[in-house]
């Protein structure tokens, strides 16, 4: 028989090389006998222990109300629905409890975003609203700046023609300009 001693070593480790292995199958195949035939059939063994019940639903004709007796032959954890369709659960005084049963699935993915819908068409035009109240009386405004000083007559000097009627004349105002004095006839 060939020597398959384990001789190398690695940090501690044994290291098998793959021509130690290759040497190993050999070895097995040329001396190992036939596999042997199956043995037989062990008895059969004992039945196991009887599994634990699932809970049972009671539906029932007539409404119920929580503390009230459960139903005959229900037990702690079974349910009951009534004649509204509410559901009750089975506590362990026989007596039942409100309850909640969600048989909700998992949420779905989020639809993608739909695509924008026509513009709806225009409002009919709102009554006018009703006149608001008459604001406050504003300030008085500023004084405005002095104006020029005006000019008066200084003097008045009348023309006379041979018949002694008044024909005409100057104004003489006090920045000693002056002014001709136009005079017309109209009939009486």
């Amino acid at each position: 028989m060939a020597d398959f001693t384990k001789t190398e070593f690695v940090a501690h480790e044994t290291v098998i090389k793959a021509d130690w292995l290759n040497a190993l199958q050999d070895y097995v195949l040329t001396h190992a006998g036939p596999a042997g035939k199956d043995g037989e059939k062990g008895e059969k063994g004992d039945p196991g222990a009887a599994g634990k019940n699932g809970a049972t639903w009671f539906v029932v004709a007539a409404a119920q109300s929580a503390g009230g007796a459960a139903p005959s032959g229900a037990v702690s954890g079974d349910f009951v629905l009534d004649a509204n369709g509410k559901v009750f659960k089975v506590n362990a005084s026989n007596t039942l409890d409100d309850t909640t049963v969600s048989i909700k699935g998992a949420q779905g993915a989020q639809g993608e975003k739909g695509d924008t819908g026509p513009q709806g068409p225009k409002g009919d035009k709102g009554d006018t609203g009703a006149q608001g109240p008459q604001g406050a009386k504003g300030d008085t405004g500023a004084t405005g700046p002095t104006g020029a000083a005006g000019k008066s007559v200084k003097a008045l000097s009348l023309t006379k023609d041979s018949s002694g009627a008044i024909t005409g004349g100057t104004l003489t105002l006090s920045d000693d300009s002056t002014v001709t004095v136009t005079v017309t006839t109209a009939e009486a």
